[in-house]
């Protein structure tokens, strides 16, 4: 009887101690999911950012988060509109049968962890017999009415012709400015294709000066 007894309790010791095992091994489990979780939940979040490198999707479509420009992706941080734009800030302007349309974005470099502007958007030179036609080099001031180094320009197009404009205009010490001014130059007609002639003219006027505000 005593045998008996004792092989009962050690069935029971053994019984108790499988339990805590299994109940060790489960605690165990649910420690190592915690972090796959978090990972996940952050791969999830980088997936549903929007990202194009399209510079037309961006200025009509304000749900972009990323600009893909080259190989640099750009984080979509702020968007400019003017009292001549529309509600997503785009102008659209023409003269002597050239036309241009654009906006202003505020980017951020996550890479050189450096801020700059695009000007994005696009122009057409409609003069089908014509000389080739472009904005000079056109002045940006910030809200400070700082002039930055950069310059807007569109380059110039061949008659009859379209093309996409992606001008970057860089900003120093990660500047987040609230407005922006862009005194453009009046679209021009080069007869050669010398930047530089038509960068040093004097007699290129002034063509109209757009203050854009953050928004």
């Amino acid at each position: 009887m005593k045998r008996n007894a004792i092989l009962k309790v050690l069935f029971l010791l053994c019984c108790f101690s499988l339990i805590g095992c299994i109940n060790s091994g489960d605690h165990s489990n649910e420690q190592k999911d915690t972090p796959n979780d978090e990972v996940n939940e952050s791969i999830s979040s980088e997936s549903k950012r929007k990202s194009t490198s399209n510079p037309l999707e961006v200025i009509k479509d304000d749900s972009y988060d990323v600009f893909q420009h080259g190989s640099a992706e750009l984080d979509i941080v702020g968007r400019y509109i003017s009292e001549d734009s529309d509600s997503d800030g785009v102008i659209e302007l023409e003269k002597n049968g050239y036309r241009v349309k654009f906006t202003l974005v505020l980017v951020h470099s996550p890479v050189v962890n450096e801020n700059s502007i695009y000007v994005l958007g696009e122009h057409e030179n409609t003069n089908k017999d014509g000389d080739e036609m472009g904005i000079p080099e056109s002045v940006i001031k910030t809200n400070e009415q700082e002039e930055l180094r950069d310059t807007f320009t569109t380059r110039t197009l061949e008659s009859n012709s379209k093309a996409i404009i992606t001008n970057m205009i860089f900003l120093d010490e990660n500047m987040k400015p609230d407005s922006i001014e862009i005194i453009l130059k009046e679209p021009s007609e080069i007869e050669d294709d010398s930047a530089e002639t038509n960068r040093i003219d004097k007699n290129i006027k002034d063509w109209k000066v757009i203050t854009f505000q953050r928004k």
